[in-house]
């Protein structure tokens, strides 16, 4: 008995031997790449290693008696899912690992990094957190802040509690004491709290009046361009673009439904140089005659724009 547990001792030691040695052969492998010695002398080196090896192994007469412990893979391997030599001679059964296996084990340990899945989850977070905006307390800002700042919370799926303090993190100075007061009163409940902060939000700085007053101001605010200030139509197709995104939510459809027609285009046609209103009108009365409509709708009148400002 204390005779197999030596021999099998040994066998352990000289198997470690055998990858330590396959190791150093598959770092002189990629050495010799470089200088461009011919292919398969590293291999055969393996094999010539590999062949010495399982000779000394089979070599040993261990006894088999009853009291004698089998020498099996349990007994020996120290390297669990490797190949299984046999050595015939003597029924004994000697683990090896794979020569890519053994190359592997000093590239591949990210892999099987314990904390990878959680420095990804850290960094998808923190890019998520730098596409967030300040808001301005601008009504005209607030529905594409709002749906920018939604759209990031649902990815990063967190809790009522951290959205609402992203919230007062990210609103303007004046929305930002509404969020705070109402945090401060719902500790017991962040769920309810989330819903009253966005609730007074729309109320504040997303109702419909607002909404339409503020892009009317907007465009009352734009001054006549010049023939010599085209690239201010950059600016003015920023504007109306943003009216037609809203018109296209149908809370807002009705108030801002009198942009399709005469009062509420020609205010804008008006800052226009003379020659593009001269162009607007002539499409505009081709547009009637074709469609049998009384006035060209405002999604006709924005690509006009977006048309002269290239």
């Amino acid at each position: 008995m204390l005779s197999a547990k030596k021999e099998a001792a040994v066998a352990k030691r000289e198997l470690d031997a055998m990858y330590d040695e396959m190791d150093r052969i598959s770092r002189q492998s990629v050495h010799f790449s470089k200088h461009e010695v011919p292919e398969g002398i590293t291999q055969d080196r393996v094999e010539e290693q590999n062949k010495q090896f399982n000779n000394s192994i089979c070599a040993k007469q261990l006894p088999h008696t009853e009291e004698h412990l089998p020498l099996n893979s349990s007994a020996i391997s120290v390297r669990p899912d490797h190949a299984k030599l046999e050595c015939p001679a003597q029924g004994l059964e000697i683990v090896q690992p794979p020569i890519e296996h053994v190359w592997n084990q000093g590239h591949s340990n990210n892999h099987h990094y314990p904390f990878q899945g959680f420095s990804e989850f850290l960094m998808r977070k923190e890019l998520l957190s730098s596409r967030l905006v300040k808001f301005d307390d601008k009504p005209e800002s607030f529905l594409s802040w709002r749906a920018t700042f939604c759209s990031i919370m649902d990815e990063m799926k967190v809790s009522a509690a951290e959205e609402i303090d992203l919230l007062i993190k990210w609103l303007g100075p004046q929305s930002g004491k509404h969020a705070t007061s109402i945090r401060n009163a719902s500790t017991d409940n962040y769920a309810r709290g989330l819903s009253l902060i966005w609730k007074r939000l729309d109320e504040r700085y997303g109702s419909p009046k607002l909404i339409e007053a503020s892009m009317k101001k907007k465009l009352a605010n734009f001054t006549k361009i010049t023939e010599k200030e085209k690239g201010k139509l950059n600016e003015l197709a920023d504007i109306l673009m943003e009216i037609q995104s809203c018109k296209a939510n149908p809370k807002y459809e009705k108030l801002l439904g009198h942009f399709d027609t005469t009062a509420g285009i020609n205010p804008v046609v008006i800052k226009l140089p003379k020659n593009l209103q001269n162009k607007w009108r002539d499409r505009a009365t081709n547009f009637k005659r074709n469609h049998d409509v009384p006035f060209p709708p405002f999604d006709y009148f924005v690509s006009y724009i977006n048309i002269c400002q290239k």
